[in-house]
């Protein structure tokens, strides 16, 4: 296939492993719903989905392609299927989030012509995988740039897989500061979830995975019981889960929160919460942490090494260490006693997300990279 002349409209593919529901979901969402319709037409492709659920439904429903191959770890036969979307759709940016769907477009990308290549790193590893390493010797050259979410991000890319720095790029993931904003009146949104408007909230939410540290929130929320008249609750993930389960009732706080499940009104729920806390164990930046900040949130976070990219100790929220669930506990202790600090830290927050993680400052970055790619591969304007 030869190389598309430079047009007036960017088809871009956005290749990913689901599209239901997550950090790399409401970031692909905010980016379809905020681009440029007129420069570009972006199509969605899910190698696992069977059909539009969840965000990938959200997507369809905005006026955009979503695809979805129903297809897991099926490397040929994935391939092909991204071969016809590309063939047919006339693909000039194929832009591919995560390891296995990353590799797996790279490859289709290089197979059927797409001009432009990007690798999207939104996840980090603690240790090198040398598959990954093999991967990206067999296609860093033909790879147009490496997108990191973080300064972390980036450096991992550039450590483990020997990537040029001229080749990587960090654009961080932006949040809606219209949509996530703090409420007119928080005691009206604690009422609307059945929370006593008196009492302070306090709320993780997080994917049920490990990775997240719900283990040390449990444990933290023991600690405080019979001290603070707080309300406490879990989003993203449901009691019925067996290892939240598992761990809820071996921590001896499972009557003492509320699990609240996947939900799609995370703006309403971070409305009606004064501590958002996330005991994670590692992370590429955090987008449910700039949500909770932008919703002028107070948070306490593990200090692991993005997130001290977003917080300064003190600032703009509380840094603790991971897997320290004592320390977590007189962090929320701390802020459920002193209202005026939760006030303040939520009013930097706020600042901090619409200062460097706005969307519309990705959503500018991110054209800004599609058009420069684009000129450099191809040449001349489109």
């Amino acid at each position: 296939m030869t190389r598309a002349s430079p047009r007036k409209t960017l088809n871009v593919l956005h290749v990913c492993v689901g599209l239901t529901f997550g950090g790399i979901q409401e970031y692909l969402l905010g980016l379809f719903k905020g681009m440029d319709r007129e420069r570009f037409r972006l199509i969605a492709c899910a190698i696992e989905n069977p059909k539009p659920m969840g965000i990938g439904k959200e997507i369809l429903d905005a006026g955009f392609e979503v695809i979805c191959l129903g297809l897991k770890r099926k490397m040929f036969k994935t391939i092909l299927e991204l071969g016809k979307i590309i063939r047919t759709r006339d693909i000039h940016i194929l832009h591919a989030i995560t390891p296995y769907p990353s590799f797996y477009g790279r490859l289709a990308g290089v197979l059927y012509g797409v001009p432009v290549l990007i690798s999207h790193a939104h996840t980090v590893y603690e240790r090198k995988r040398w598959n990954r390493v093999l991967q990206e010797k067999l296609l860093s050259g033909v790879t147009d740039m490496h997108v990191g979410v973080s300064e972390f991000a980036a450096r991992r890319i550039m450590d483990c897989y020997g990537i040029r720095q001229d080749r990587v790029r960090v654009i961080y993931n932006g949040v809606d500061t219209k949509r996530f904003s703090p409420p007119s009146s928080r005691a009206d949104a604690k009422r609307s979830f059945g929370f006593d408007p008196e009492r302070p909230v306090v709320g993780m939410v997080a994917r049920p995975d490990p990775i997240k540290g719900h283990r040390y929130f449990f444990e933290a929320v023991k600690l405080l019981e019979g001290k603070f008249n707080a309300q406490y609750y879990v989003a993203g993930a449901d009691e019925s889960h067996p290892r939240i389960r598992e761990e809820a009732e071996k921590a001896g706080g499972i009557f003492t929160i509320r699990f609240l499940g996947v939900r799609r009104d995370m703006s309403d729920l971070l409305g009606a919460t004064d501590i958002f806390v996330l005991p994670t164990l590692s992370e590429a930046l955090g987008i449910s942490i700039l949500e909770a900040m932008a919703a002028g949130c107070a948070v306490v976070v593990s200090d692991v090494p993005a997130v001290v990219e977003i917080l300064k100790n003190g600032e703009n929220g509380l840094l603790v260490p991971i897997r320290d669930s004592a320390t977590l506990a007189e962090g929320i202790g701390r802020l459920i006693k002193d209202p005026d600090l939760r006030r303040r830290l939520g009013r930097e927050g706020r600042k901090t997300v619409e200062a460097r993680f706005s969307l519309e400052k990705c959503i500018k970055e991110t054209t800004d990279l599609y058009e420069d790619l684009w000129a450099r591969n191809v040449g001349g304007a489109y």
